[in-house]
């Protein structure tokens, strides 16, 4: 009896028009043609024989035979293939030390966003972080760096230019504190921007924060959300601070939060580029237990939609907008995937997703630590005070929040790109940790494939390969 054949773990998917086989294992990513996908979509459990036969009807036999030819010969399909394990755990995730400290300077707000979850879960309180906090928690993260040089510091809320008096105060405390234990330092800050004064603005420039504002697109669309207690809206105080820190920072983005299916993201994205924005993250509005929020209200197409594919599709349809106008060839183009890119070029897996508890620390106002910025109001994970101790007995906890750890995740072609889950919602939503929330999962793997199918477009951009030197490069093309 003929042995039947199999493929390599190859996450096969179209996206910008282009289909694509990532290379689970060895992080190849290939571009290739229909009938090429259709062979990995058949090939599994069958004799060549029977492959060929499979597709007789759409593809002349002698191109099916040639085309699985070189997938054996690429090793790719074949008999006894050199089977990788699903990412295998490596061993203990070293404890360098803690590279960032996120500071709720303030858990007060100026605003009222409508869709602000914090303020719902009841974490937007009267409180302000004192001096002495600040300074402590400063001596944290400087004392938990350990072997840790490059070091950063962001200021969060509630709204953080509420206490700005403190953050011109820290900054030098820090800046000092780095230059005496010869570390690197870096800040940065998202804000809603209304409170951006010419003073503020100024000194955040000269020490070279890098800001990230809240602006959901032009006047109506911001205004729709964005609004103080009274119910007015935002954008013009926003706006004209944005535009004047801007001019200050290069580094200065946007932060949008997508409420609405109503007006496409890629509209949004161009009344950004219009407003002044280079480049900016456009993210849905999530509940706590990482849910979305976006009514889908009504079908897309096919009639049978959530909002996660409808926020899926118009992303894609944003990143084909920016590509088709150039924009995406640009030095600092209007999507960054620039980290993902560097996965890809260099085939180095994501072990972790993100380091909460053991790389980062967050420190509320009141100088409680916790794991993380969306623990915050959670008790039962605080990690001592600044003004008294550090509990690391959650340390070991969270290192095991890792793909490799997780039997969802060891079977999703994502995982070396994506590391892991964000242990929050899953505590959120399930009262389990360890237990990954497929709407992220959906939202993460959507993001990648746009990030791969953008990578490809870029690398064949930059060839100069002539087409069709030679007959596999044809049919299977590495990005």
């Amino acid at each position: 009896m003929a042995e039947v054949l199999k493929k390599k773990e190859i996450h096969v998917f179209t996206k910008l028009n282009q289909d694509l086989a990532y290379d689970v294992n060895d992080m190849h990513l290939f571009e290739i043609n229909r009938l090429t996908k259709e062979i990995f979509e058949q090939v599994d459990g069958k004799t060549p024989e029977q492959v060929v036969a499979a597709l007789a009807n759409r593809f002349p036999p002698k191109d099916v035979s040639d085309v699985l030819g070189q997938l054996i010969k690429l090793n790719l399909v074949g008999h006894r293939l050199p089977i990788r394990g699903a990412l295998e755990q490596q061993g203990e995730i070293p404890d360098d030390g803690i590279k960032r400290l996120v500071l709720f300077v303030s858990q007060d707000c100026n605003l009222n966003c409508r869709y602000c979850y914090t303020r719902y879960t009841g974490n937007i309180q009267k409180k302000n972080m004192s001096e002495a906090v600040a300074r402590a928690a400063v001596d944290l993260l400087f004392r938990e760096a350990n072997k840790v040089d490059d070091l950063a510091i962001s200021f969060y809320g509630g709204e953080p230019m509420l206490r700005f008096d403190l953050i011109k105060t820290i900054i030098p405390y820090a800046n000092r504190k780095a230059e005496e234990l010869q570390k690197n330092i870096k800040y940065t800050m998202t804000t809603n921007g209304a409170l951006l004064t010419d003073e503020a603005i100024e000194f955040l420039a000269l020490n070279k924060v890098n800001i990230m504002v809240s602006l959901d697109g032009r006047r109506e669309i911001h205004d729709e959300n964005r609004v103080y207690a009274d119910g007015s809206g935002s954008f013009a105080k926003v706006f004209p601070a944005f535009t004047k820190m801007k001019e200050k920072a290069d580094g200065t983005r946007t932060l949008s939060v997508m409420h609405s299916f109503d007006i496409p993201m890629k509209d949004i994205a161009q009344s950004l580029l219009d407003l002044g924005s280079p480049n900016f993250n456009i993210l849905p509005a999530i509940s706590g237990n990482g849910q979305l929020i976006i009514p889908a209200g009504g079908d897309v197409g096919d009639g049978n939609c959530d909002s996660i594919d409808i926020y899926n599709r118009q992303f894609e349809e944003m990143a084909a907008y920016f590509l088709d106008n150039g924009m995406m060839f640009r030095e600092k183009p209007p999507i960054d995937f620039a980290w993902i890119f560097e996965k890809l070029e260099k085939k180095e897996k994501r072990e972790i997703n993100c380091g909460a508890a053991y790389m980062k620390l967050t420190v509320d106002a009141d100088g409680n630590i916790l794991p993380c910025d969306h623990f915050i109001g959670e008790t039962a994970f605080y990690m001592g005070n600044v003004l008294t101790n550090l509990d690391r007995s959650c340390r070991e906890t969270f290192k095991q929040m890792r793909a490799a750890n997780s039997e969802t995740c060891r079977a999703c072609w994502a995982r070396s790109l994506c590391g892991g889950w964000c242990p929050f919602y899953s505590f959120n939503r399930y009262h389990d940790l360890k237990k990954p929330v497929n709407d992220q999962c959906k939202l993460n793997k959507n993001d990648f494939e746009i990030a791969m199918g953008v990578y490809s477009i870029l690398k064949k951009r930059k060839k100069t390969m002539p087409q069709n030197q030679n007959k596999e490069a044809h049919n299977v093309h590495e990005s």
